[in-house]
């Protein structure tokens, strides 16, 4: 009998470990959109970071032709997958 109940609270232990506890409202109801939304924002700083670095090194003449020929390759293979 006394195994039963370990068993129980190792089992009630990996579960809060694994999902958190369902009374803290961690997960909303609409916690994809919310997931959803924090990657579209980050993805969205990470490519205005790029076109701002792009923006100051095209202004300041640093890019040379094979340069620029990469990072027009680059978006060329990032548009193929979508």
């Amino acid at each position: 009998m006394l195994p039963i109940p370990i068993f129980l609270m190792v089992l009630a232990i990996m579960y809060l470990a694994a999902f958190g506890r369902p009374w803290a409202g961690e997960y909303s109801e609409d916690w994809q959109e919310e997931e959803i939304e924090k990657e579209m924002m980050r993805m969205y700083r990470k490519r205005k970071q790029k076109t701002d670095l792009l923006k100051d090194a095209a202004d300041s003449k640093i890019l040379e032709l094979e340069e620029l020929e990469k990072v027009h390759s680059q978006r060329i293979k990032r548009e193929d997958f979508v």
